[in-house]
Order: structure tokens, then C-alpha cells, then sequence
């Protein structure tokens, strides 16, 4: 094999390590800062426009958690059991320009 060149990939690795940090911190982006502001809008308008106190909102939000860890425990996908059991389909807003839909 003397004098035959070693194909190297690194500019492939180099690019595929870059795309899985972007991809990275759009998910934690995700985390810190889009997540706790949904949370906010939905308590600010369970208080503003239903009347729930802070308790509530609080018991409220620690069922949501344990049901979301159900779902990654048990496997079951959360927006379509979302949509089968109350109607309301919960989309990416860049496909409709809003986050859910009644059917």
C-alpha cells in the first residue's frame, strides 16, 4: 500500500461535531429560556383569567411534570395522547403560526 493516500474525513467529522453543538445549544436555549416562559404565560393566565391562586397553579404544574415523565418512562407520545383525549392538537409554531388547534 506504499504510496497510497489515506482518505481522511475529518472535514466531515468537523462538520457533523459542529451541526450536534448547534443542535445543542438550540435545545437548551430551548430548556432556559423558552420553556419557563411558556410555563409564565399559562400561570399568569390560570390567575388573570380563571382566578387560580398560586397553590393551584403550583399543584397544576407539578402534575404536568409527573405526567410528562410518565410518558418518557412508559413510552407513549404526549402530543398525541394530548390530541386524542381533549381535541386540542399541539403543533410547531412554525407550521401554523400558533401552538395549538381545536378541532
Amino acid at each position: 500500500m506504499a504510496g497510497r493516500k489515506q482518505f481522511h474525513n475529518s472535514g466531515y467529522r468537523q462538520y457533523f461535531k459542529q451541526t450536534k453543538q448547534k443542535q445543542k445549544a438550540i435545545q437548551d436555549d430551548m430548556v432556559t429560556y423558552s420553556v419557563p416562559r411558556i410555563y409564565a404565560a399559562i400561570a399568569l393566565t390560570l390567575y388573570d383569567r380563571f382566578g387560580w391562586e398560586h397553590d393551584q397553579i403550583a399543584e397544576l404544574f407539578g402534575e404536568s411534570e409527573q405526567l410528562w415523565g410518565r410518558s418518557i418512562e412508559e413510552g407513549w407520545d404526549m402530543l398525541a395522547n394530548c390530541y386524542e383525549c381533549t381535541g386540542i392538537e399541539v403543533r410547531h409554531f412554525k407550521q401554523t403560526g400558533n401552538i395549538t388547534y381545536d378541532r
